[in-house]
């Protein structure tokens, strides 16, 4: 026995009582965009960034890592023998451009002084993280 609402529908199968027919209910149909067509795909490209100044022992990959999860890039850092940091990141173009402002600027303890971009071969990741240093 299939109950019914206040409202005159079957409340498994949604639908009006008075029809008399038992249908599975339908799954709404996907609408397109207010303008008819659909957004432009993203470009998701990679850099790599070599950090030289004094950013090694003052928080920079912890700063790094931060600031690259907040902007929803995924990737790495790591710092490297001779005392740069090496950063790479995935994402879209104009997320990495700011990616690229903050290295410029680093953590209150640390001074940049230059940051080398490289583009890179896209690998995919599942996070941001601070990788083993070299």
């Amino acid at each position: 026995m299939v109950r019914r609402n206040s409202a005159g529908w079957n409340s498994r199968q949604r639908i009006p009582r008075r029809l008399g027919r038992v249908t599975p209910a339908r799954k709404p149909r996907l609408t397109r965009f207010c303008s008819g067509f659909l957004p432009a795909p993203v470009m998701i490209t990679a850099k790599r960034y070599f950090v030289q100044g004094r950013v090694q022992g003052v928080g920079f990959r912890f700063f790094v890592e931060d600031v690259a999860s907040g902007l929803g890039l995924k990737g790495f850092v790591r710092n490297l023998s001779d005392g740069r940091v090496e950063v790479y990141a995935v994402g879209e173009e104009s997320v990495l451009d700011r990616l690229r402002d903050q290295l410029q600027v680093g953590p209150r303890s640390s001074r940049v002084e230059q940051v080398v971009e490289m583009a890179a071969e896209v690998v995919h990741s599942k996070t941001f993280c601070i990788e083993r240093s070299l």
